[in-house]
């Protein structure tokens, strides 16, 4: 790799860089490029989207791309499955009080803070500076 020019603390990109993301990218995995380029994965997608590249369609079908798809294993161990019982399930949900929870809600129609000072009612017409009516 030719030697890295850097800005403000940023290591810039290069023309080799630029042309091997050009060649690369639609086709290769982004953290293999970005390994290649030693770059984070993240300058990787953003360097791509700033040039205009995308992934193709026969990587992205590819088992590389790694995609959720109907009758792959990837990401099974982690999708719920039937039967599965919630971990929240049986907790109450707001509304339901402990000691002065409720009493010291919010209430309905009720304004507080800011809001207080802020409000005025439909129709009000407000004075601009240069004196005309809003």
């Amino acid at each position: 790799m030719s030697r890295a020019r850097y800005r403000a603390g940023k290591r810039l990109w290069t023309r080799a860089d630029d042309r091997l993301l050009t060649a690369r990218y639609p086709h290769e995995s982004t953290a293999a490029l970005a390994k290649r380029l030693a770059r984070t994965i993240r300058a990787v997608y953003a360097r791509a989207r700033a040039r205009g590249l995308s992934k193709t369609a026969r990587y992205l079908a590819s088992r590389e791309a790694c995609r959720l798809r109907r009758g792959d294993e990837v990401g099974a161990p982690f999708r719920f499955r039937p039967g599965h019982v919630p971990a929240n399930k049986g907790l109450r949900r707001p509304g339901w009080s402990v000691g002065r929870m409720r009493e010291t809600q919010f209430k309905k129609g009720l304004r507080y803070g800011g809001a207080v000072r802020l409000y005025r009612p439909i129709g009000t017409e407000r004075i601009s500076k240069d004196g005309s009516a809003r």
